[in-house]
């Protein structure tokens, strides 16, 4: 058996990056061996020796963990060499750098979440440097609070992993410097042909009369962008081939003016960076090692990439990902912000929204995420996926991590009073986790007893009922919930009662748990609940992983996770 379960255990862990789940290994053992569950007493013994095998399994490298299993004649499956065929390994994994820079248009969602965990799963693996970078040089695009939100996100979903955090309307003048290295260079023109008459000279793949000035003609115009010149009136542009067979290449923009008040700067500048200009600057004064971003980038790569070699400047290598289309969710942050201001959403940690901070009220883990992003992998597919399957893929990572940590409590939804007569004053002894063997679940129940109605309302005459861990009872009829004791073994109804769960009306809390459609289910469950501070995550036996949102005077509130 002990070989048996370390090869579960090896197996479990190179499956999930190197982190073997206890829940697994014992489910893949009842799986295999049914009758290992009748058995408590081995049951408990074997949960001892699962938890010091994963332990220290986990505490293994990967490498070394993929070694040991093929050495005990284990194979690893090739669903799991493609999987890792989806993460390519990086070129030159020296003083690993990489970046994520989402736009301040609103928090992080799920979207992000993806793309974020892959470049968080690299810088991590090859011990390198993870960059936070708020893109916002174009102010009709900004909602202010991103500026807290979306580091607020990222610090959670990493762990604390992120290194700096970088914000491009503070770097102005860094790029002002550079621009003019760039003019200097004679790699840059300043541009004062009216837009239309600039693409009807491109699509002829002529050159306008303003890109045969000298550098110092250029310096000049550059500067009188900060005072003389009307917004609209130049554009600084990028000296390619006006040959391009591609039109987007040619002589591309990098600056403009624009008089709009910016939400941190105000009126302070008037002159901007296009995206492709600040990210370049960025990355290299950065030494950006590692890109990870989306294929619709593919154009701005391979404009930035041509600026790298005008300045004869490293390149990071950079790994395209296709888009995933979520159906039935919304990620938009301006229609979410939307209904935010119409009371449709009570804002972004709304529990119906698939944003971070909803995600992470209702307990879903960080680890998740990363699991997630792992697992869609690298490619240049553009992906559809539903709701459904979305949060059944989420919902399985999460489980996974909850289920060695979470204690399990007994929680009754829509409660009705009932009676045993003549039932026997039992002090009733539970584990708090049934792998840990934790125990410090003590109830005493007398005749009285709190069931959901949904299971009262399926009595049906003549049937034994088992209340799990306590007794049984018959059901000669339904009238005032009164019903008659039977027995305490479990043993002699085996195979013929009903097994449900319920709580003894005199030592209860009030609980109410919030759905992910908002709607709210009113319960009792255990008064132990009461010990819980706000955050903590239980599982209540048979509903589902919960994280206890808020303690009021006379309830906890409960965000629901998933089952």
């Amino acid at each position: 058996m002990g070989k048996k379960i370390l090869l579960l255990a090896l197996e479990n862990a190179i499956k999930y990056d190197g982190k073997a789940s206890q829940g697994s290994v014992i489910g893949r053992l009842i799986s295999d061996d049914p009758g290992l569950a009748k058995n408590k007493d081995h049951m408990k013994t074997l949960s001892q020796e699962i938890r010091e095998t994963v332990k220290k399994v986990n505490e293994m490298k990967l490498e070394d963990q993929q070694k040991e299993f093929e050495k005990l004649g284990g194979k690893i499956s090739k669903e799991k060499k493609e999987k890792n065929s989806s993460l390519p390994k990086l070129e030159k994994t020296k003083n690993v750098i990489m970046r994520f820079e989402p736009s301040p248009s609103g928090p992080l969602h799920i979207g992000h979440a993806y793309v974020l965990g892959l470049n968080h799963y690299y810088a991590k693996k090859y011990n390198g440097k993870l960059i936070l970078r708020i893109g916002d040089t174009n102010a009709s695009n900004i909602y202010e609070p991103s500026y807290d939100l979306i580091p607020k996100d990222a610090d959670w979903l990493t762990s604390s992993s992120v290194s700096e955090l970088m914000i491009q309307s503070d770097r102005l003048d860094i790029y002002y410097e550079y621009a003019l290295k760039f003019i200097e260079a004679g790699h840059c023109y300043v541009c004062t042909c009216p837009a239309e008459e600039f693409r009807e000279t491109s699509k002829k793949k002529e050159e306008c009369l303003c890109r045969g000035l000298t550098p110092e003609q250029n310096i000049k115009r550059w500067h009188d962008m900060f005072g003389k010149t009307e917004e609209g009136g130049a554009v600084l542009r990028f000296k390619t081939d006006m040959k391009h067979k591609n039109p987007a290449m040619r002589d591309f923009p990098l600056f403009r003016i624009n008089d709009d008040a910016h939400p941190r700067t105000e009126k302070k500048y008037r002159v901007w960076p296009l995206m492709n200009f600040s990210v370049l600057i960025d990355d290299h004064e950065s030494e950006m090692t590692h890109i990870v971003r989306a294929k619709d980038h593919a154009d701005n790569a391979k404009r930035q990439e041509m600026m790298y070699k005008a300045m004869d400047w490293l390149v990071p290598q950079t790994l395209f990902v296709g888009r995933i289309n979520f159906e039935d969710l919304e990620v938009s942050c301006s229609k979410t912000r939307e209904k935010i201001d119409e009371g449709e959403f009570t804002g972004w940690d709304d529990i119906k929204l698939p944003f971070i901070g909803a995600l992470k009220r209702r307990g879903y883990q960080p680890e998740t995420f990363i699991k997630y992003a792992v697992d869609v992998g690298i490619s240049l597919s553009d992906k559809t996926v539903s709701k459904k399957d979305f949060f059944k893929t989420l919902n399985h990572f999460n489980k996974e991590i909850l289920e060695e940590k979470s204690n399990r409590f007994f929680f009754i939804a829509d409660p009705v009073e009932v009676s045993v007569k003549d039932a026997p004053s039992l002090e009733i002894e539970l584990d708090l986790h049934p792998d840990h063997r934790k125990g410090g679940r003590d109830l005493h129940c007398d005749e009285n007893f709190y069931l959901a109605k949904e299971d009262v309302d399926n009595f049906k005459t003549k049937e034994i009922i088992r209340l799990i861990d306590c007794l049984n009872f018959t059901v000669e009829n339904k009238k005032d919930n009164e019903f008659n004791y039977h027995s305490t073994d479990f043993g002699q109804v085996k195979g013929n009662a009903k097994l449900i769960h319920w709580l003894p009306q005199h030592d209860t809390t009030n609980v109410e748990v919030v759905m992910e459609d908002g709607s709210v289910v009113k319960g009792k469950g255990e008064r132990l609940l009461d010990d819980l501070k706000e955050g903590d995550i239980v599982q209540f036996v048979r509903f589902g992983f919960c994280r206890l949102d808020s303690i009021e005077e006379d309830k906890l509130v409960f965000w629901f996770g998933h089952h």
